[in-house]
C-alpha cells in the first residue's frame, strides 16, 4: 500500500508546473549568482564607476589593475566552497519552501484529501509518501546545486579543484537533513492549517530572512550579557542551520545543530501524522 501511495504521489508531482518552471528559474539565478561570487570585483567597480586613477592609486594600484570582471571574492573557490556559498543563499531555501508548500498543500486545495483510500486507519502513509517525495526533491535540489557550482567553477573560477573531503561531505549531509527538516515543519503547518498558503507564507518569510534581526539581537545580548560567544540561536532552526552553520563550524556545533535538526524533523513529522491520523475526512 506504502508503494502505491508513494508512486501515486511521485506522478502528481511529475504533473505539477512548478516542477518545470522552479527549477529553471533556480538554475539560471544561481548560474547569475555564481558569476558574480567568482568574477564580480567591488573594487574594480568602484574604478569602473568613477573612472579616476585616484581611487585605484588609494585602493593600492592603477585602475588597470581594477576589472569590474575579474577576480571575484570567490575566485579561488573550490566547487565545494562554490556549493556551500550557493547552499547559503536565500534561493535553495525560498526554492524548497515554495515547492513544498504547492506541493504538501495541493490536497486541501484541490479537496483531494477526501479521494484517498484510507484502510484500517493508516492515514500516516500519505505523510510517509509525501515525505518521501520531498527528500527525493531536495536530494536532486542539492544535487542540481552541486553541478551548477561544478560548472560555474569550470567556466569562471581560476582553476576547478573539487575540494572533496569529509569536512564537505559532513555539510553536505548536515545541510540535506536540515532542509528536510524545514520541509517537515511546513508539512505540520500545512496540516495544521489546511492551507497551503499559510506553508508558503511562513517559509517565504522564513528564507528572506524575517527572523534575522529578532536573532540578532538575541545572540548580541548572549555575546555581552553572558558571554557565550560559541553559541547562535541560528543553530535552533532548521532554514538558519541551513544558511549559516558552514563547513568551517567545529564539531560541537556540528553535532548540536544536526540534533536539532533531527529533533524538528521527527517531531513535526510525528506531529504532523497525529493531526491527519485523528482528523475526520471531512477537510
Amino acid at each position: 500500500m506504502a508503494g502505491s501511495f508513494i508512486r501515486m504521489e511521485f506522478f502528481r508531482l511529475s504533473k505539477m508546473k512548478a516542477l518545470i518552471v522552479l527549477p529553471i528559474v533556480m538554475v539560471v539565478v544561481m548560474f547569475i549568482q555564481t558569476f558574480f561570487l567568482l568574477r564580480f570585483n567591488p573594487e574594480g567597480a568602484l574604478v569602473s564607476a568613477f573612472g579616476l586613477d585616484s581611487v585605484a592609486t588609494q585602493l593600492g594600484g592603477s585602475s588597470e589593475n581594477y576589472s569590474m570582471f575579474g577576480r571575484g571574492e570567490g575566485y579561488n573557490f573550490t566547487v565545494a566552497q562554490t556549493f556551500e556559498s550557493n547552499v547559503h543563499g536565500t534561493l535553495i531555501i525560498l526554492m524548497i519552501a515554495i515547492m513544498a508548500a504547492l506541493f504538501l498543500g495541493s490536497d486541501y486545495a484541490t479537496h483531494n484529501i477526501k479521494n484517498y483510500p484510507i484502510i484500517n486507519g493508516r492515514r500516516w502513509v500519505r505523510i510517509a509518501a509525501q515525505m518521501t517525495v520531498m527528500a527525493a526533491f531536495v536530494l536532486a535540489v542539492f544535487i542540481v546545486a552541486w553541478i551548477v557550482s561544478f560548472m560555474s567553477n569550470l567556466v569562471w573560477a581560476k582553476s576547478l579543484r573539487l575540494g572533496l573531503s569529509l569536512k564537505s561531505l559532513r555539510f553536505f549531509v548536515r545541510s540535506y537533513i536540515a532542509a528536510m527538516a524545514f520541509v517537515s515543519v511546513l508539512c505540520f503547518l500545512v496540516t495544521l492549517t489546511k492551507s497551503r498558503a499559510a506553508g508558503m507564507t511562513f517559509g517565504i518569510l522564513i528564507a528572506i530572512g524575517v527572523l534575522n534581526i529578532p536573532i540578532g539581537i538575541f545572540d548580541f545580548l548572549l555575546e555581552h550579557k553572558y558571554h557565550w560567544k560559541d553559541f547562535s540561536l541560528n543553530y535552533l532552526f532548521p532554514a538558519r542551520i541551513l544558511e549559516k552553520v558552514g563547513m568551517g563550524a567545529s564539531g560541537k556545533v556540528v553535532i548540536l545543530t544536526t540534533f536539532c535538526a533531527i529533533i524538528y524533523l521527527v517531531l513535526t513529522i510525528a506531529g504532523s501524522i497525529l493531526l491527519s491520523s485523528k482528523r475526520d475526512l471531512d477537510t
